[in-house]
């Protein structure tokens, strides 16, 4: 555990934080378990190299952590904060904000939007889902891009209308 940027001597030593107690993703993601233990992989792995050393162990679960396991995290979090934003302007009765345009952001939408459409787009997403391949290194893959933006060049230009009750309409069985 440390300070800052972790670029210091830890602030403890004898004890990491591990899986949910290093870093809490949404539950809906279903990643929690998946992270969790490849987070105690890591662990059992910093043990056998830092040996008796507390302070070589603090450093060493760090190193592997950040790299390996923070990006499942922070792309837990991008995703989830979008998502609530749109969740409050539609509580709100607003239209939701566009999709952001960076180049990342395009990158995503076209391929979670293409995804069900194509088997081998498919199942780079499942790599993502089940937590084996991190978002950016599926997105960097040759032509997985180019494939989204053609499988999307050929989806109608208006989704279809989502089936069933209104907002007002479940608020008002409820009550």
């Amino acid at each position: 555990m440390f300070t800052g940027d972790g670029l210091g001597p830890p602030v403890v030593t004898g004890m990491v934080a591990v899986a949910d107690a290093w870093a809490c993703t949404n539950p809906s993601a279903g990643r929690g378990i998946a992270l969790g233990l490849a987070h105690a992989v890591r662990l059992r792995d910093s043990i056998r190299e830092a040996g008796d050393d507390p302070v070589r162990l603090a450093h060493t679960f760090h190193e592997i952590t950040e790299p390996e396991l923070t990006p499942w995290y922070t792309s837990q979090i991008r995703v989830d904060r979008a998502r609530y934003r749109t969740m409050d302007a539609l509580r709100q009765g607003h239209p939701p904000r566009p999709p952001a345009t960076d180049d990342y952001s395009q990158c995503e939408r076209l391929f979670w939007q293409a995804m069900p459409f194509d088997p081998d787009l498919f199942r780079a997403a499942m790599e993502i889902v089940s937590a084996l391949t991190l978002p950016d290194e599926i997105y960097a893959r040759s032509g997985i891009i180019e494939r989204a933006e053609a499988v999307v060049r050929q989806l109608p230009a208006e989704a279809p209308a989502m089936q069933g009750s209104s907002r007002t309409d479940l608020l008002a069985a409820m009550s």
